[in-house]
């Protein structure tokens, strides 16, 4: 389970009354943005909730997830919601991964290139995960 998924609120937070603290509760706002919304409503104040996609960070995909614990009258009623939830059991361990298949080592040597070309030298191993021979 997600942090964000954990993080609710039970009752309704007024948008224009409520403090940073409470405001923070919401799921998906954090310090900054509650802190931007009392820059806005220092401004002016809310006369819709969906002036909420005002403040940068919060779309309306946000302000409808949001919007049942969103007011802009009455008292704030808003307290933290605590997870009744059995703990989620850990994953099951994963076995330690098998080492490497190798391809058949091939022999040193010549490759049948044109005598001369530049080339980088050849490898003391014939491959990569067989080690020195």
């Amino acid at each position: 389970m997600r942090a964000d998924a954990a993080k609710g609120v039970n009752g309704v937070v007024n948008l224009n009354t409520a403090p940073a603290e409470v405001l923070a509760l919401l799921p998906g706002v954090g310090p900054s943005k509650a802190a931007a919304i009392l820059v806005y409503r220092g401004r002016r104040p809310f006369r819709t909730v969906d002036e909420l996609v005002r403040i940068k960070g919060i779309g309306r995909k946000m302000v409808r997830r949001l919007r049942p614990h969103l007011a802009i009258a009455g008292p704030t009623t808003a307290t933290v919601a605590t997870a009744t939830a059995l703990p989620v059991p850990p994953p099951p361990l994963k076995p330690a991964p098998a080492a490497p298949r190798c391809p058949p080592a091939r022999p040193l040597g010549r490759t049948g290139r044109t005598p001369g070309r530049d080339r980088a030298p050849p490898r003391p191993f014939a491959s990569p995960c067989l080690g020195p021979r």
